[in-house]
């Protein structure tokens, strides 16, 4: 209304220049006679003198002013009268200010047509030039397209001839052509403001005599080189209603349209079967139907409120589960001059992506324009089926009933239920359940400024469980925590995990526990936090346990791709330093890492240990390193090494002391593989187990549990034994071939002493090989020979030469030739079944020593039950070593 009117005053005072230079009038007698017709507060300024000349009068100067603010400045006015007349301004400056501070409306009634024709009357055949049309006191901020409309002067041309009218305007960024005759006005304007950017808009309509009128017919066409084309066009029916059309078609994407017919029957604009289909991003597609009726109070500029609407929007969708459609209702939409109240049902589904989206909402929007309100009525519910990033959604609902968004956020009761699964966890079912206070949500829709320091906040209590992939084992959770900007936190948390059996782990329940508040912030997928894991015990399907072990965990990074850092420990083990990094993918999440622990007395790993249930580490430290990976397809793989220093083991036979090795290893599927790269090098300084052993030592390499696919190897053993050496070259478990028990300088009178037979006095070296079977099938030893290593001496107590010199005379013979002889050559042959029985067959040459010349070749064969001779043998040291062994075991029960 006020620029309509301004444009009148000004085509007003133009006319009455051109009038009053024809009549010759002064330039005061002109600006009282302007002044004069002019609306109160409009004033026209033009200095003396007036030039008049007989084909032309000239002003230097006038201006055209509103409450003494100066609208409009003139130079240069110079009006030629003679064919054809023209009128002409070099420099025309319109303050923007001035334009600003002009009244809505000054209580006069508006301009009607017939003003305007008069106006148009008065106006003589010719030409009015603008050469220069500049902005005075534009603002620092303006919108960015109309910068380039007002911020460079424009060429303005208008003519009149007869009943035709020609405009014309040049500007930097806009040029625009114009006709008006018989009614019909045709136009056409070009907008560049900027290379990249070109606007063309070509109109005509059938105006008729009432320009203040819509047109009867319109055809109009706006295209961009980016953006596309509009088509806007209508014409009057045999009812005498407007009947048209909207279409859009984008440039870029020809697919994406708009079409709305429309009809106007002068009280109400209706849309019947609108059609849009418009992508707006890649995975993102509006498509379907709009239909719409707007009736206004009047159609006249001040008259329109209340505004009454009926709309319906038909939202169409399609993706691989199907097509989907939901369906936008409000039949009751009152508008008013500062409020609205617009009730929606909306309902149906989409299918967007890969989700599907249930919507039964019943809501109302209303409020001041500049203050809307969305309330959510009863029953109102949204539901979400799909897959999002790494996450299977089965059902995501959210009961929205009494739940109230407006500028600030979301406030109400908001609830949230989820049940789907992940690459980590299977049957997740989650409860979120609070409130929130002017919550965002995180959407850049709302973009009111915090109302106070808890705004933007969604608190909620949660609860449920689900089954953890990687250990087939149920967890609950529950906690607190909340949601605010683009922060999600859990500040209270604890968890149960169900017993675990897998993979060779059987774990009892595990409890979870806050260490530190874990938070996700969404944006830049981001992860930061800390849980403390315990549970009872560990056990190894091979054996070994960890005993009340505990965890602390923190991990940070992005959620495909997690960093974590902590400690592990069990009863005295420990702490473990743990480094890990946890990665997820489309199909799986795959844990690896690994754990270093510094030298450690070795009996705090007792438990690992399980070679013998009642073996027993009671001297020497270990450390140690070791990588490992999990994941739900291959369960636990682990590789490393640890190293044993000056260890000792009690046994309740015997024991070991002085053990020293380092052990490369790697673990899958409940296996070990001992020694892939080098052989694992074992050293036990002293072995007592009935017989004394000292430096033992031999390289272990292969698979455990060994099998005949995968065999565990021993090689180079040998240890020094009752004077001599016993060395074994090689040994392949399970021992599918002989192995060769070697036997050097294994000294006589030690074997006696072992035995306990102290009758016999023999000092003398022997050397033996035994084939043998550790399982004794077909024999321990078979086919064994033993020879002496040099000449021996044998000599009988005088206990046994009096038992013997009472005995019959064959003993007495016997002990004669044998005793205090030299054995000048021994050979023998053994031979041990699988029952224990061994069977030794000898030879020997020997001579007495007071009669050398005294020859005796002897055959000796024995029969006995090594296993029976063996308890005997042994039962006194295994005594002693029982107590010991007691001994240790309560010790380590401390």
């Amino acid at each position: 209304m006020m620029i309509r009117r301004t444009l009148l005053i000004l085509s007003a005072v133009l006319a009455l220049l051109m009038a009053s230079g024809a009549a010759l009038l002064t330039g005061g007698q002109l600006a009282q006679t302007i002044n004069w017709l002019l609306p109160t507060g409009w004033q026209v300024e033009i200095p003396e003198p007036l030039s008049t000349e007989w084909e032309r009068a000239t002003l230097p100067h006038f201006s055209l002013s509103y409450q003494q603010c100066p609208l409009l400045q003139v130079d240069h006015f110079k009006l030629q009268w003679s064919e054809p007349q023209q009128l002409s301004l070099a420099n025309a400056t319109l303050d923007y200010h001035c334009l600003q501070s002009l009244p809505s409306s000054d209580g006069q009634s508006e301009a009607s047509p017939d003003a305007i024709q008069t106006i148009l009357a008065l106006l003589p055949d010719g030409e009015v030039v603008v050469e220069q049309l500049a902005w005075a006191n534009l603002p620092v901020e303006m919108p960015q397209h109309l910068k380039p409309l007002l911020e460079t002067p424009s060429e303005i041309r208008f003519a009149k001839n007869d009943e035709k009218l020609t405009a014309f305007i040049h500007q930097q960024a806009v040029r625009l052509e114009a006709n008006f005759a018989n009614g019909q006005l045709s136009a056409k304007i070009d907008y560049q403001p900027s290379e990249q950017e070109k606007y063309q808009l070509v109109l005509s309509a059938d105006v008729g005599s009432d320009i203040m009128q819509l047109p009867k017919t319109l055809q109009a066409e706006l295209s961009s080189s980016q953006l596309g084309t509009a088509n806007l066009s209508w014409q009057a029916n045999p009812a005498g209603n407007l009947q048209g059309n909207l279409k859009i078609q984008s440039q870029l994407q020809p697919e994406n349209q708009l079409n709305f017919p429309f009809t106007f029957d002068y009280q109400s604009i209706m849309i019947e079967q609108g059609q849009f289909d418009w992508r707006v991003e890649q995975e993102i597609a509006l498509r379907g139907f709009f239909t719409g009726k707007i009736t206004p109070n009047r159609f006249v500029l001040n008259e329109f409120f209340p505004i009454k609407t009926a709309l319906r929007l038909s939202l169409l969708s399609e993706n691989d589960r199907g097509k989907g459609n939901v369906v936008l209702n409000s039949p009751d939409g009152e508008w008013l001059a500062e409020r609205f109240n617009l009730p929606i049902n909306i309902h149906g589904n989409v299918k967007q992506g890969n989700f599907i989206l249930y919507s039964a909402v019943p809501l109302a929007v209303n409020g001041t324009y500049s203050d809307p309100t969305l309330r959510f009525l009863p029953s109102a519910l949204l539901r979400m089926t799909g897959k999002e990033r790494f996450l299977t959604i089965d059902d995501l609902r959210f009961p929205l009933a009494g739940i109230r968004v407006d500028k600030n956020g979301i406030n109400g009761r908001l609830q949230a239920i989820f049940r789907g699964e992940s690459p980590d966890f299977k049957k997740i079912e989650l409860h979120l359940d609070g409130y929130a206070k002017d919550f965002k949500a995180g959407t850049g829709f709302i973009n009111a400024e915090p109302t106070s320091s808890v705004s933007d906040r969604w608190q909620w209590r949660f609860w449920g469980g689900s089954t953890v992939n990687a250990l087939n084992s149920r967890a609950k959770i529950a906690g607190r925590g909340d949601w605010q900007g683009i922060d999600i936190q859990l500040s209270e948390f604890s968890g149960q995990l169900d017993k675990v059996r897998q993979n060779g782990v059987k774990i009892p329940e595990v409890e979870l526990n806050l260490l530190e508040p874990i938070r996700y912030r969404y944006p830049y997928n981001q992860l930061t936090g800390g849980l403390e894991l315990t549970t009872n015990k560990v056990e190894f399907t091979y054996g070994g346990a960890l005993e009340q072990p505990a965890a602390a965990l923190n991990f940070s990074g992005e959620l495909e791709n997690l960093n974590l850092k902590g400690e592990v420990s069990a009863g005295k083990l420990g702490p473990i330093r743990l480094f890990a990094r946890r990665t997820l993918t489309q199909e799986a999440s795959h844990l690896a890492g690994k754990l270093y622990w510094l030298e450690q007395p070795a009996n705090v790993f007792q438990s690992l240990f399980p070679f013998r249930s009642n073996w027993l580490i009671t001297h020497g430290t270990i450390r140690g390193e070791t990588a490992f990976s999990i994941n739900a397809k291959t369960g636990i793989v682990a590789g490393g090494h640890f190293a044993i220093r000056n260890g000792a083991i009690s046994l309740p036979n015997g024991e070991l002391k002085g053990i020293e090795f380092s052990l490369p290893y790697q673990y899958k599927n409940n296996e070990f593989d001992i020694g892939v790269k080098k052989a694992l090098d074992v050293r036990i300084a002293e072995i007592n187990v009935g017989i004394p052993i000292r430096n033992a030592q031999m390289k272990v390499q292969g698979h455990y549990p060994y099998s005949r696919k995968r065999p565990l190897f021993l090689r180079q053993l040998s240890f020094d034994l009752l004077g001599g050496n016993l060395s074994v070259e090689s040994l392949a478990l399970p021992q599918r071939r002989e192995a060769y028990l070697n036997l050097r300088d294994i000294q006589f009178e030690q074997i006696l002493n072992l035995a306990q037979y102290h009758q016999i006095d023999l000092k003398g070296e022997f050397n033996a090989t035994l084939p043998f079977w550790l399982n004794g099938k077909p024999c321990y030893i078979c086919r064994g020979t033993f020879a002496q290593a040099d000449s021996s001496r044998l000599n009988f107590t005088s206990q046994l030469l009096d038992a013997m010199k009472k005995s019959g005379y064959t003993e007495q013979i016997l002990t004669y030739l044998v005793n205090d002889s030299t054995i000048d050559d021994l050979f023998g042959e053994i031979q041990l079944d699988e029952k224990g029985n061994m069977l030794l067959q000898s030879s020997l040459r020997m001579h007495l020593n007071e009669h050398q010349k005294a020859k005796i070749n002897l055959n000796y064969n024995h029969k006995e039950n090594i296993f029976e001779l063996w308890k005997l043998i042994n039962s006194g040291s295994q005594f002693e070593q029982n107590i010991e062994h007691s001994i240790y075991q309560q010790l380590d029960n401390r």
